[in-house]
C-alpha cells in the first residue's frame, strides 16, 4: 500500500499538482487544501490528475472507496 500511494503522489505531481505530498511510513496520504492558490482539491487540474491517477489509489482490503481527508488552511 505504500508503494501504491507513493506512484499515486508521483502521478499527480507528473500531472499538474507539483505540491502533491508524499504519504506518510503507513502509506496515508493527507491534503491540505490551500485558499492562498495552493493545493485545491477542488481545482479542475488537481480532479484531472486525480482521473489520471485513479488507478494507483490504494483500495481498502474491504472493498469499501478509500477515505479522503481534506484540512483547509488560511
Amino acid at each position: 500500500m505504500v508503494e501504491q500511494s507513493r506512484e499515486m503522489a508521483r502521478c499527480m505531481r507528473e500531472n499538474g499538482v507539483p505540491d502533491f505530498p508524499d504519504p506518510d511510513e503507513t502509506g496515508g496520504i493527507r491534503i491540505e487544501a490551500d485558499k492562498d492558490g495552493g493545493l485545491n482539491p477542488e481545482s479542475p487540474e488537481f480532479k484531472a490528475a486525480e482521473q489520471k491517477c485513479d488507478r494507483f489509489l490504494p483500495k481498502p482490503a474491504d472493498g469499501q472507496q478509500p477515505r479522503r481527508e481534506t484540512r483547509s488552511e488560511g
